[in-house]
């Protein structure tokens, strides 16, 4: 083409491209493809093009005036239209079989506005007409991968089909969808599922409470040791339908018992030692009127029941070891909750979030007049007992699981430092060991495990999980893509915020003494 330049002269210019013009002011800023094919180019066609030689308010500047091109190519049939807005979702997801990017694209644009349940639903009836071992079906199946993706719902079987599937493209593209499900940090976004954001957008407490269903939630607070809801209302012999969803690092449970049994119920659950695993941390007990087993961390159960026909305060409460002191709350079963309060007043329990600094003036008094069968009593009720070794030689050990250090080596460790003894057990986290350190393992089948590694040699990894009733699980070494070491400790956060200052004192001198009755903080009581 022909270029003018401003003294007249003339230019030849004979290069080659998709969209060119003579015209100095020409000024093609985008271009997209049509549903027909077609090509639409917008011509911004101004005078000025840059910013810093003008001012924003030079009147050369064209605010008014551009130019749109379409572009077809010459000869050749435009595509049909194929229609996507407000379609039914069934025609939307025949539309992901079309070969053409567009299509599928503005397809996936169109069921990202949709309810996700419902897509899913229909996906999930959608790829049964689909072969996952035939390479023309493959990609069919990507696209429902890429919509459970899209939509924050993790579909491990799925993924494994595809992580084998004939198609190496499609392998590649799973193993992406792979990485953001379990390798990527879980605080990022981006099409990460977001398990620990969940809480944010699941409301908990009393959903719903019609004359035939009361629809209640309960979540965990994670690293607090709490349940997000501790106070709950339904009537008498109202039918109840629960869901417990865990959010927190470590497993938990959800136990509804009678009427101030909450800790005999725990104490019971303590008893269980290592084989308190088999039954999710459930004891056997008449006081138990129902339960959920150990819940993983991003995992949810519900459970249907029927409200006790007689008024009372029902805790429930979880009995994973130790936590049964912080994590309670209370199921209020009456018609009437003001005047059950004014007839059954509620003691208050004193929690104390406590800190370092909070007791190191009271340290030097861990060294005499302890009381030795109150250290003792809160190292079992607090089931110290249940993770740590009291020492190497003591008889009649309780079995435990050994997911924490001999509290004899740990004591060595700080030479019987009692500020450096109590900040790790005020924060756990702060320097866990690496053997007692719980791992997340991504296996080539799309799943996940969470545990403790026991043992590990060249073909098998042997891992202690938390809520699974087979306590010890061998993992082959080849099966493993990633590992991804926690930086939460299995010990809670809070263990001592319900005890008080003298009992906290007792406990720590207890740990120090290595649990020696004949140890000097505990002669000459007075």
């Amino acid at each position: 083409f022909t270029t003018i330049n401003a003294d007249g002269s003339k230019n030849e210019d004979k290069s080659r491209g998709l969209m060119m013009s003579g015209d100095k002011n020409f000024r093609p800023s985008d271009a997209i493809f049509a549903p027909d094919g077609s090509l639409y180019i917008s011509d911004w066609h101004n005078v000025i093009i840059g910013h810093m030689q003008h001012n924003v308010r030079d009147p050369n500047r064209d605010h008014t005036h551009g130019r749109i091109y379409r572009m077809t190519a010459i000869g050749r049939p435009l595509q049909p239209i194929v229609p996507i807005d407000g379609q039914p979702i069934a025609a939307l997801l025949d539309n992901l079989k079309s070969p053409i990017d567009g299509i599928r694209h503005r397809t996936r644009v169109e069921l990202s506005e949709r309810d996700s349940q419902e897509v899913i639903d229909a996906v999930k009836v959608w790829i049964k007409q689909f072969d996952p071992l035939k390479k023309e079906d493959a990609h069919h199946l990507l696209e429902a991968l890429w919509l459970h993706q899209q939509h924050n719902v993790r579909n491990t079987q799925l993924l494994g089909l595809l992580l084998n599937s004939p198609e190496p493209n499609v392998r590649v593209a799973a193993n992406t969808v792979k990485h953001f499900w379990f390798n990527v940090e879980r605080s990022v976004q981006g099409g990460v599922i977001g398990e620990s954001l969940a809480k944010e957008t699941q409301k908990s407490g009393i959903l719903s409470d019609t004359p035939e269903l009361t629809t209640i939630r309960i979540g965990t607070i994670p690293e607090k040791m709490r349940y997000d809801v501790n106070k709950l209302t339904v009537k008498p012999g109202k039918k109840v339908k629960l869901t417990f969803a865990n959010y927190d690092f470590m497993p938990h449970n959800i136990l509804l018992v009678k009427p101030g049994k909450a800790d005999d119920v725990g104490l019971k659950a303590i008893a269980l030692g290592a084989k308190g695993f088999e039954v999710g941390y459930v004891p056997e007990s008449s006081d138990i009127l129902w339960s959920i087993k150990l819940v993983d961390f991003g995992q949810q159960q519900e459970i249907e029941f029927t409200a006790p026909l007689e008024e009372g305060a029902y805790p429930y409460v979880c009995t994973f070891p130790g936590h049964h002191l912080l994590m309670r709350g209370t199921l209020y079963v009456t018609n009437n909750l003001e005047e059950y309060l004014k007839k059954h007043p509620e003691d208050e329990v004193k929690i104390t979030e406590w800190k370092l600094a909070d007791l190191a003036g009271d340290l030097k008094r861990v060294a005499e007049h302890r009381n030795f069968e109150r250290g003792e009593q809160l190292f079992t009720k607090l089931a110290c007992a249940q993770c740590h070794q009291l020492n190497q030689d003591q008889k009649n050990q309780r079995q435990n699981v050994n997911v924490g250090p001999n509290v004899r080596d740990t004591v060595k460790k700080y030479k019987g430092d009692a500020q450096a003894v109590l900040h790790e057990i005020l924060e756990p986290s702060r320097n866990i060991e690496e053997k007692y350190r719980t791992i997340a393992l991504a296996l080539d089948d799309g799943t996940i495990v969470n545990g403790t590694i026991l043992q590990e040699n060249e073909g098998t990894v042997t891992i202690l999980t938390g809520s699974n009733p087979v306590v010890e699980q061998k993992i082959p070494t080849s099966s493993i893509d990633a590992r991804k070491p926690s930086t939460t400790s299995l010990m809670p956060v809070g263990l001592l915020n319900s005890l008080d200052r003298e009992q906290i004192l007792d406990l720590l001198a207890y740990v120090l003494a290595e649990g020696d009755a004949k140890a000097a903080p505990f002669q000459h009581r007075h």
